[in-house]
């Protein structure tokens, strides 16, 4: 369990594809209702964003705000993919 300050009932599960790529996180959150849709948010990394609020983008808003949402709900799962800048890396990204 990692609490959050928005999600204190959170679980971090790293996983990684099949074919040993990179690792990814999947972030639990509270307990989903069974029988129900499970609210779910899919975001790509963004260490600018996400770490260091910067003002270029408002990916750490997104996120914090889908984190806050999804506990709300009740639950639902967050899935954190390691590919900044959507794959472009984040050297390219800093370029942009």
């Amino acid at each position: 369990r990692v609490p959050l300050a928005d999600a204190e009932d959170a679980r971090l599960i790293a996983f990684r594809p099949g074919d040993g790529g990179t690792e990814h996180l999947a972030i639990l959150i509270g307990t989903p209702a069974p029988g129900k849709p499970v609210l779910a948010r899919l975001h790509s990394e963004c260490f600018t964003g996400d770490l260091l609020a910067s003002l270029r983008c408002d990916c750490g808003d997104q996120l914090r705000g889908a984190i806050a949402a999804i506990a709300k709900a009740g639950g639902g799962i967050l899935l954190y993919l390691a590919q900044e800048g959507r794959g472009i890396g984040l050297v390219n990204k800093l370029r942009a």
